[in-house]
């Protein structure tokens, strides 16, 4: 019983994860790139929702990893929008939650280790999952077909832009590792730290260090970029980030098939994305349930998804 609830902490990460895609994209597709204008701004949303399917790919490892069961297809556990995920700030919202998860799952493997020591016969750990049905970067991201990783504009480009993170998607196959895997998803997400923007220290080879998402938004909203100073924990304002409003397409909100009339152009387009969504979602469960190296397979969906929401 209470690993079948482990599983379900497990599935409402997965969800989370997922419900903030899709604002994010819609927010991406409603920029306007011509001529440079919002570039920054894209660069900056697009920089988030691709480490949001990061924590997405890490929140299926770890339900794998305990036996649990991917579902990306069930209506009960979609997100419907408006959600009320956002009723509370994520500042606050996602440390919780992630918490929860990782207290009970820390309860959980500590019982089940005593239990072993005592003499029972059942599994010395909880994770008992197959670590060859995770994902990792090898196969969520070959370095080897990465292109012009500048090219940010929305006609998209070849490349998949991912974290400056070192591993930023791993197995999970002990406690540690999903330790690991909740700081990850915290720090670089919406949790972010009240004390630093900051996720990583500026290295040769990335001498910008990585902000979390809610210091990413910061920037946006105040329309300047946060730069490190020489000094602990020191930040300030840098360059501007221009957001010019009327470089945004106005955009129905929360669009439902019932808004349109049948047969309509809007209604077709309206469809098709659907369409394409769905077997995206069922191309990404297939990869989570247990054939991880299909995943790639899932990237043109994406991109046709690019297209149809422009």
């Amino acid at each position: 019983a209470k690993i079948a609830e482990l599983h379900k902490l497990g599935e409402a990460a997965i969800i989370t994860e997922l419900t903030t895609v899709a604002p994010y994209v819609t927010a991406w597709l409603s920029l306007k790139t011509e001529y440079g204008r919002n570039l920054e701004v894209a660069k900056i949303i697009k920089s988030v929702f691709v480490e949001e399917m990061l924590h997405m790919s890490l929140a299926a490892n770890f339900i794998n990893s305990v036996g649990g069961t991917v579902n990306l297809t069930s209506m009960a556990l979609l997100p419907q929008y408006p959600t009320p995920l956002g009723s509370g700030t994520f500042f606050d919202l996602m440390p919780a939650f992630y918490l929860r998860v990782l207290l009970f799952t820390s309860m959980l493997e500590s019982c089940t280790q005593m239990n072993a020591l005592n003499g029972s016969n059942a599994s010395p750990t909880i994770f008992t999952g197959n670590v060859e049905w995770q994902v990792n970067m090898d196969a969520w991201h070959n370095p080897e077909d990465q292109t012009d990783s500048n090219n940010d504009s929305l006609e998209g480009s070849a490349s998949i832009p991912i974290s400056l993170l070192y591993t930023p998607l791993f197995p999970i196959v002990n406690l540690q590792n999903a330790v690991e895997a909740v700081i990850e998803i915290v720090y670089q997400g919406e949790g972010g730290s009240q004390c630093t923007p900051f996720v990583t220290d500026p290295t040769k080879e990335n001498p910008n260090p990585e902000k979390s998402h809610y210091y990413r938004f910061l920037e946006i909203a105040h329309q300047k970029e946060i730069v490190k100073m020489n000094v602990p924990n020191g930040w300030n304002a840098g360059a501007a980030i221009p957001l010019n409003e009327d470089g945004v397409w106005p955009l129905v909100k929360n669009p439902q098939n019932g808004m349109y009339k049948e047969n309509t152009k809007a209604w077709k387009l309206n469809l098709e994305f659907n369409r394409i969504y769905t077997t995206l979602l069922k191309c990404l469960q297939v990869s989570f349930g247990g054939n991880p190296s299909l995943i790639q397979g899932c990237y043109s969906y994406m991109y046709q998804l690019t297209g149809g929401g422009q």
